[in-house]
């Protein structure tokens, strides 16, 4: 990225002047969040939220052009403000969301010598555990543990604290909080040199990424610092720890298995890949996976949950939202599930062609992977699905799609909430989550790639080093 000559550098008071407005916009979404959770004015919460996103997402995208633009003094306040909005965030506890509340569950049953792919998490519903639990609103509705391996060796740092269930929820926060930081480094090794600033700030003051990660404590926080580093590694020419790499993030949850046929065909191209690289990469990854695997190990019912959660369901999802209006019987539920999976297979086929003829795409074949699995082919739709998304995305400097994918999934993540205070019937909610969360940013895609391709704009589709806002 190359600044004109006389191009105006931004000065330390706007840089603060959006700083201030920024925290006063995610205080102001913390307390919204408390109050949908906790208060009976749903609709007067939501629209608080709504305020306090628009806030946040002004200042998101004005911290992007200052980061473009900004005198050196004042890129610090760009680089220290986001590490301090998301220690700000670890005090509340998760609001919209129970997944945090569950790992603890999972981290108790560990401590006590059980196995969380053996014991369902709505077992603890009646334990004190379970009732302590529930005053923060946890419902338990979980069965079996879905997560890979590393997942759970991870609870393992967390187990002791689970006799008391907030130190260990803002534990488990500040480890997805931690990954953050650490994927934000990535990214700025990914990116080029005049565009790295901008990157970790597309990245590190993302509101999807704070509130999920230091503010929700989901663990695809881990899963993305397993990614990004295996893409790092490919590029710097080291594929064993690529291999390795990608492994754990797999085996924190299973979605980066769309990544191993691209960055094979990338390894392939670049010459990466011989016989004592393919021995050692195998050896030492499945070394990993048999250390990871050996605690929790159970037969095939360690997948149980993996194969209940690939079935579509009436749930926000592209597959959810099609069972509405075609006859729900076994039969559909079955061809859509054999569509999904042919879709995501010709999705993966189509990244690992695009990855042999043009390495430099890799980053940008990920993004499109992560991101159209959630769109078309995910069985079901959370909020936090698409932090893996926003990352890649972060990574190719697509900041205009960056921007609409964020906006999407925060706006709907309030909606589970009105579902719950029976506002919004499952159908409304699961129709008003697809529509927004998942085809408007599909067809701002579509109608991004089609400018591009159009014959009046030849420059690339995706360019890192043509970063713009």
């Amino acid at each position: 990225m190359t600044r004109r000559a006389g191009t105006r550098r931004v000065s330390c008071p706007r840089v603060r002047s959006v700083a201030g407005l920024a925290v006063l916009g995610h205080i102001t979404l913390i307390a919204a969040q408390h109050s949908l959770a906790y208060d009976d004015r749903p609709l007067q919460s939501v629209a608080l939220y709504v305020i306090a996103l628009t806030v946040i997402t002004i200042t998101y995208v004005a911290s992007m052009w200052h980061a473009k633009h900004a005198a050196a003094t004042a890129r610090r306040y760009l680089i220290v403000l986001p590490l301090a909005i998301q220690l700000m965030w670890l005090v509340p506890l998760p609001t919209l969301s129970i997944d945090a509340y569950s790992y603890v569950v999972d981290a108790a049953t560990i401590d006590a010598g059980g196995n969380p792919y053996d014991r369902p998490v709505r077992d603890a519903a009646q334990t004190p555990l379970g009732r302590e639990l529930r005053r923060y609103r946890w419902r338990p509705v979980h069965g079996t543990s879905p997560y890979g391996p590393a997942w759970m060796n991870a609870l393992r740092v967390v187990a002791p604290l689970s006799g008391t269930p907030v130190a260990a929820v803002r534990a488990i926060k500040t480890l997805a909080m931690i990954a953050v930081v650490v994927s934000g480094l990535i990214l700025c090794a990914l990116a080029p040199p005049g565009g790295r600033l901008v990157v970790l700030t597309a990245f590190w003051w993302n509101p999807a990424v704070i509130v999920e990660a230091a503010g929700e404590g989901h663990n695809d926080a881990l899963m993305i610092v397993g990614v990004l580093a295996a893409v790092w590694a490919l590029q710097r020419r080291w594929p064993v720890i690529a291999a390795v790499s990608l492994t754990v993030a797999i085996l924190t949850k299973y979605v980066p298995v769309l990544f191993c046929l691209p960055c094979a065909a990338y390894a392939w191209r670049a010459r990466l890949i011989n016989r004592r690289v393919v021995l050692v990469a195998a050896a030492v990854s499945g070394a990993v996976a048999v250390i990871l695997f050996l605690p929790f190990w159970i037969g095939a019912r360690t997948f149980d949950a993996v194969r209940r959660v690939g079935y579509p369901d009436v749930i926000a999802s592209s597959t959810g939202a099609l069972l509405y209006v075609l006859p729900q019987s076994l039969i559909v539920i079955r061809l859509l599930r054999v569509s999904a999976v042919l879709a995501t297979g010709l999705l993966v086929v189509r990244g690992a062609i695009k990855s042999m003829r043009q390495p430099g795409a890799l980053l940008h074949v990920c993004a499109d992977l992560a991101l159209l699995y959630v769109v078309v082919s995910s069985p079901l739709f959370w909020a936090w699905y698409m932090l893996l998304p926003i990352a890649l995305i972060a990574a190719t400097g697509n900041l205009p799609l960056l921007c609409v994918v964020t906006v999407a999934s925060r706006l709907v993540a309030p909606l589970d909430e009105l579902r719950v205070y029976g506002i919004l019937n499952n159908p409304a909610q699961v129709w008003l989550t697809t529509i927004i969360a998942l085809w408007v940013p599909l067809a701002f895609l579509v109608w991004q790639r089609a400018r591009s391709a159009a014959p009046d704009n030849p420059g690339p589709a995706n360019a890192t080093a043509a970063i713009s806002i």
